[in-house]
């Protein structure tokens, strides 16, 4: 409360009124981010030299908006996370800060591939099986990679051609522009 004296004549008045006190560092933040869960977690690449997109899904993007964000699995959009063992782990704790690829099935044919193509280029990689279909139904398909900043750059049932050749030269920015470009998103989930 503050107070105010009025002087008028001999009589001194006081009348007492409320002062809200400044806001805290949490108040201001929370005011300056209300309905902005977009742009805190909906990074996203677009159009990206370093994403295999699925075919169609460049031209078919819902536009970015700042108080929007839902998970959304597919390459260029940041995997979603949770948790993943019974201990609290997330599935970002398990990415770390390398490459990981995500099986969501039995097949292990893009897993042994990767796996291979990663040791011979000395690629820091990390396999992680997730067998539950609450996973599956997710992410929408059986193998998902993962980039070190937890975006997915290629996902998939089958490796297109190339094979996983291919998809690390271009997740790693090894194939650029041109018709290399077009065929490789025209690639992208073959079978997903």
């Amino acid at each position: 409360m503050s107070e105010l004296s009025v002087t008028g004549g001999c009589d001194v008045h006081t009348v007492r009124f409320p002062v809200a006190a400044p806001p805290t560092t949490g108040e201001r933040l929370r005011q300056d981010h209300i309905n902005a869960m977009g742009v805190s977690f909906d990074e996203r690449h677009d159009a990206s030299t370093v994403i295999w997109y699925a075919p169609g899904q460049l031209e078919s993007e819902p536009a970015w908006r700042a108080d929007v964000y839902e998970d959304d699995p597919r390459p260029g959009h940041r995997a979603p996370d949770g948790h993943i063992d019974p201990y609290g782990g997330t599935l970002y704790d398990r990415i770390s800060n390398s490459f990981a690829l995500l099986v969501l099935t039995e097949d292990r044919v893009v897993e042994h591939a990767l796996v291979a193509e990663a040791a011979a280029r000395s690629l820091p990689f990390t396999v992680i099986h997730l067998s539950g279909l609450g996973a599956r139904a997710v992410y929408g398909t059986t193998n998902v990679l993962v980039r070190p900043d937890q975006h997915v750059a290629w996902r998939g049932a089958v490796l297109p051609d190339g094979g996983a050749g291919a998809v690390l030269d271009r997740v790693l920015g090894k194939v650029h522009g041109g018709a290399a470009t077009t065929d490789l998103v025209a690639a992208g989930t073959a079978g997903a």
